[in-house]
């Protein structure tokens, strides 16, 4: 057979081969598992090797938040340095991201409600300023909230969403951190004081394109940016993630919701936390007189209602803890054996705190780092 007919042949068999569509669903889910990979630290040594060798470069930025405006005198001190814990936290002015550290002065400026999202977070000052840090530590000013008052962010829409007390009635705002500008503001019921609109204000949730709210006529779902809204019942929500929601029945009991499945499971606890898929909800009780503590930590299965390791023992005094990616939880902890209680207050006696990061399903712990002589409680992302 000459060359010629070969090619030719050869062309008409490859025509018989029926070429299928590319596995779409496959690829998003090995790009899904490759970010998961990626976001998961190695722990490289102990605690006291965290702030060595990675450290690649460090510059000062002045920090120009964009809201109004405005300045502040802060200053933001970025060392490209990789997180050796799974999640965001702060402590002693400086804010730890997933490769950067951002320090910043004054440090004594107190902070609330840490909110990670994609590489970068959103917190609260005492001042209610709300501040934006991306992944390569750049510092931004972007809304203004009641000091104190919670906000919700979503990694899934790259939004945050906070009341906004500066307008009468408040507000509550949607805001869109991939395009750095305002989503939606969505004016909010307002038949009191002005102060008691605010106290009753607040975010619940971010679930796929639908914020969760609190008002004075009730709990909200609101879908944006189309402007629906419907009732949400019975009260006393807490939190929603990939479907699932988490009631609030009575002050010692939570009640775990799957509507998709027709389930749920009413279990010991006080507030609540939900991984983005929906399917762990970690949460509290039995605080025993320990202001500023947890009390005992509790974390769930959604799908079955079953309690899951926690990692924690006796001597360990929860001061803080968050769900981590994946099935980890971290947490701020202090030895029960080096605090001093007096009446509701925790004192610490010269102890650290301690960065603990558990994993739930390998039933292993390791310490991130251990804190001593803090001016300030550390702050552990939500």
């Amino acid at each position: 057979m000459n060359e010629p007919m070969v090619e030719a042949t050869l062309r008409d068999a490859v025509s018989t081969v029926e070429t299928l569509p590319p596995p779409l669903d496959v690829f998003r889910d090995l790009a899904a598992h490759e970010q998961r990979r990626r976001r998961r630290r190695t722990w490289r040594g102990t605690a006291a090797g965290v702030a060595v060798v990675l450290c690649l470069a460090a510059t000062w930025a002045g920090m120009r938040p964009s809201d109004e405006g405005a300045t502040t005198e802060a200053r933001a001190l970025v060392t490209m340095v990789e997180n050796p814990a799974d999640i965001a936290w702060w402590a002693d002015g400086a804010l730890h991201l997933s490769n950067v550290t951002v320090a910043f002065l004054p440090a004594d400026r107190p902070i609330d409600h840490l909110a990670e999202i994609n590489g970068g977070a959103v917190y609260g000052e005492d001042t209610g300023a709300i501040v934006f840090v991306g992944d390569d530590g750049k510092v931004a000013r972007i809304g203004t909230k009641a000091p104190g008052a919670p906000l919700v962010a979503s990694d899934e829409s790259g939004w945050v969403t906070w009341v906004d007390p500066r307008f009468e009635p408040p507000r509550l705002v949607v805001y869109d951190l991939t395009a750095r500008e305002v989503l939606e503001r969505r004016t909010l019921p307002g038949g009191g004081t002005r102060q008691a609109a605010i106290k009753g204000s607040y975010p619940i949730a971010l679930d796929l394109d639908k914020v969760y709210y609190a008002a004075e006529d009730g709990e909200q779902e609101w879908t944006v940016p189309d402007g629906r809204t419907e009732p949400v019942e019975p009260p006393g929500l807490l939190a929603v993630a990939g479907g699932t929601r988490v009631w609030q029945v009575d002050p010692t009991t939570i009640r775990m919701v799957q509507p998709f499945f027709s389930i749920s499971f009413d279990r010991p606890g006080a507030g609540a936390q939900m991984s983005p898929d929906g399917t762990r909800v970690l949460t509290h009780s039995d605080r025993d007189g320990e202001g500023g503590t947890l009390g005992t930590v509790h974390l769930y299965d959604t799908r079955s209602g079953d309690p899951l390791w926690t990692g924690l023992t006796r001597q360990d005094i929860p001061v803080a803890a968050t769900l981590g990616p994946e099935t980890e939880i971290s947490y701020l902890i202090v030895n029960r054996d080096a605090v001093k209680l007096q009446g509701h207050l925790l004192q610490s006696s010269g102890a650290p705190y301690e960065l603990r990061t558990c994993d739930h399903e390998a039933h292993r712990c390791r310490v991130i780092t251990r804190l001593s002589r803090v001016e300030m409680t550390p702050v552990l992302a939500r």
